[in-house]
């Protein structure tokens, strides 16, 4: 017991900053944890999974989308409407063929990205449309005329 309270001593001794270091690998513990998962690329030298950001609201009877797609072109854009959902799914491939060239190094870069948004009220597929302008795609989405149901009904005992 003698020589563990030595060493513990020594210990001591030989660490005069040591709530200082505690401290600091305090703050270490807390931010690896808090930003390991968030940055972690999904797999190694690729990034993270893309969302394309979008805006979100609901005017006169219908939804209106616009989703930020910069670097995208048309063609690259696959819109799909199902189960009251609609889906956003971007890819681009750059693969340029550059002849007369002797690579070291040749990078092909694939971009993809994808979003569902799902709404609370039928959507009428009859009165979806979109457009696609600098980088910006726009969805208008119209919804169904539903009747409203009452939230209770009165019944007649006879």
């Amino acid at each position: 017991m003698k020589d563990l309270v030595k060493m513990t001593d020594s210990l001591k001794g030989g660490f005069p900053d040591w709530d200082r270091f505690d401290k600091f690998f305090d703050r270490f513990a807390d931010n690896f944890t808090e930003n390991f998962f968030t940055n972690f690329p999904t797999s190694v030298g690729q990034p993270k999974a893309s969302f394309p950001k979008i805006n979100a609201w609901e005017e006169d009877g219908a939804y209106h989308i616009e989703a930020a797609l910069a670097g995208f072109d048309k063609d690259d854009v696959e819109l799909e409407f199902k189960d009251n959902s609609l889906y956003i799914k971007v890819s681009k491939k750059q693969d340029k063929e550059e002849k007369g060239k002797k690579y070291a190094i040749r990078e092909i870069s694939h971009r993809t990205a994808s979003r569902g948004i799902q709404f609370a009220s039928p959507v009428d597929v009859n009165k979806i449309s979109s457009t696609f302008e600098n980088g910006v795609l726009k969805v208008d989405l119209g919804k169904e005329n539903v009747p409203e149901k009452p939230d209770s009904v009165k019944i007649d005992i006879k």
